[in-house]
């Protein structure tokens, strides 16, 4: 689980208890293909990933691996840290509020 939330609020405090969504039960309900799924949750042990790990690991062309991770913003599934080139990453947003 990760970290709660906490802040301060109207003179007191506020714990927020965040949900983990990067589990595979959660990502399928995105509709996301098996490497996208595994992408995040090698986000998950990694914190980072870069177009060419991408390519790498799921053995693919640097043109679908863009296409891939774009994919992933526009989820808002991922962040991307960098404008272009080499020094370019991924990481995942992290978590969302529970209930």
């Amino acid at each position: 689980m990760p970290e709660p939330l906490i802040e301060e609020e109207q003179g007191g405090f506020g714990i927020t208890f965040l949900k983990d969504i990067y589990t595979e039960e959660f990502l399928k309900g995105y509709g996301l293909e098996d490497r996208h799924i595994k992408a995040l949750l090698f986000l998950k042990d990694n914190e980072r990933i870069t177009n060419k790990q991408y390519q790498d690991l799921f053995n693919v062309s640097k043109r679908t691996a863009s296409y891939d991770l774009r994919l992933l913003l526009e989820n808002k599934l991922l962040l991307k840290i960098g404008s272009t080139g080499r020094g370019t990453y991924y990481i995942y947003k992290g978590a969302i509020k529970g209930q």
